[in-house]
């Protein structure tokens, strides 16, 4: 087993392991950089879109609510990783066999791809349009995404340096675009008083789901990655309330002033009409590199678990592959399937933690049970119910999409969870101790 320092240093990071407590880190480290990887750009695309059909007293209790749900999640989820020190791909061992999670495993790391690819492009546009070098879009794509891989191949501990300095930044630079909204518009009570034109188009239902609908992936299947470097449970759930209650809510109202300040629904456009494109690059450079290094971490975790590769090899194959498919500007060809893909990865968390806190009372066997044979516990090799149950979750997702019905996200991820219970006493599959 390597030394505690060899994997820090050469960003392996326990990837099929668990983290000994004397690796744990203090709150900072996982907070910043769970913060670092919801400071994203669609986070503020979704707070400007549910700004065109709501008033800003309306768009602040949407975005309140959908990040208390997200906090609620990623809480849950990631206090299982706390407890045991492992992330999403090792769970995943125990709550779906030793084969069948190979499918969740590699799952989440292809959405993560896709979404990757997106963010990216964003800020190769963005960046291009700073410079006046539209023509050099793809060059932009090369050198961020080069900047990128490489943050991340240096695993945990440079991710964190990297949040030191970015969190800061981006906070900064969009108090400063809010700040300008305000002024631009006339003050805050001008700004309360804004009816789009748009108003009433849409439900809700339909702004909770975009809000949510963002990072619920993150929330609920990432958070076993980033959480389980944190020393107690207490901590892991601070992590959680933290980057969702304060940061997260923070992002999307900093970015939904300002569009409803210059009455531009356009990310780009609406750093351009404040006067404000050095800032927007920046913010949105930092953004991008935040969210892409830990897109690729938790990408390169789940990989390793499911294929037995390094932790950098799979960094590499997913980094590489999403820069380039960011050159051809996916985000005009990938929106129904990362739909799709969200509909699958959203019930996991679910069903995990259904698994590990009520049907096996908040402790799992030891994982080298599974990793280094260690003969003292069989672990099923397809875990039904949990198959069962997932389906179950991705149905209610569709279900509830194409109804406009209630928060999908939401509906499949305790849609999976209950069905987890009940389908765990059904089909009871316990893992058997071997006597020797």
């Amino acid at each position: 087993m390597a030394t505690e320092t060899n994997q820090l240093e050469t960003g392996e990071d326990y990837a099929r392991e668990m983290i000994p407590l004397s690796a744990r880190q203090p709150l900072r480290s996982p907070l910043v950089v769970w913060v670092g990887w919801v400071f994203f750009p669609t986070g503020i695309t979704a707070a400007i879109t549910v700004t065109g059909g709501f008033t800003f007293m309306d768009t602040l209790w949407i975005t309140l609510i959908s990040c208390l749900l997200l906090g609620s999640i990623s809480a849950i989820i990631g206090t299982v990783g706390q407890r045991e020190g492992l992330s999403f791909g090792l769970l995943s061992n125990f709550a779906f066999g030793k084969a069948g999670m190979k499918i969740p495993a590699v799952l989440v790391p292809v959405t993560l791809w896709g979404w990757n690819a997106i963010n990216v492009s964003v800020a190769a546009l963005m960046l291009s349009a700073f410079f006046n070098i539209e023509h050099m879009y793809w060059l932009v794509c090369l050198i961020t995404g080069a900047i990128y891989v490489a943050t991340s191949i240096k695993g945990y501990k440079y991710i964190t340096y990297l949040g030191y300095i970015a969190v800061p930044a981006i906070i900064f630079m969009m108090a400063i675009a809010a700040w300008k909204g305000v002024v631009t518009i006339g003050g805050w009570s001008k700004l309360m008083g804004v009816v789009p034109d748009a108003v009433g188009s849409m439900t809700l239902v339909t702004g909770l789901t975009a809000i949510v609908g963002t990072f619920s992936i993150g929330a609920g299947t990432g958070s076993p990655d980033i959480q389980r470097w944190c020393k107690t449970p207490r901590d892991s759930v601070l992590v959680s309330v933290i980057t969702f209650g304060l940061a997260y809510s923070f992002l999307m109202l900093s970015g939904a002033i300002a569009s409803i300040a210059v009455n531009n629904n356009d990310m780009v456009s609406v750093f351009k009409l404040l006067d404000l494109l050095m800032v927007g690059a920046i913010a949105i450079f930092f953004l991008t590199w935040t969210t892409a290094v830990t897109d690729y971490y938790t990408a390169s975790l789940g990989l390793s678990a499911a294929l037995k590769i390094g932790k950098t090899k799979g960094c590499l194959i997913v980094g590489i592959s999403a820069v380039l498919l960011s050159m051809i500007r996916p985000y005009n060809y990938l929106v129904f399937w990362l739909t799709l893909m969200a509909s699958l990865a959203v019930p996991v968390g679910g069903i995990i933690a259904a698994d590990y806190f009520v049907n096996n009372k908040g402790k799992y066997p030891d994982i080298r049970n599974v990793t280094a044979n260690l003969g003292q516990m069989k672990i099923p090799d397809v875990k039904w119910s949990a198959m069962i149950s997932w389906a179950i979750g991705f149905i209610l997702i569709q279900w509830t999409t194409s109804a406009n019905f209630g928060i999908p996200p939401l509906f499949g991820w305790l849609g999976a969870f209950i069905a987890m219970i009940i389908f765990g006493k059904i089909i009871p599959q316990p893992f058997e101790q071997i006597t020797k």
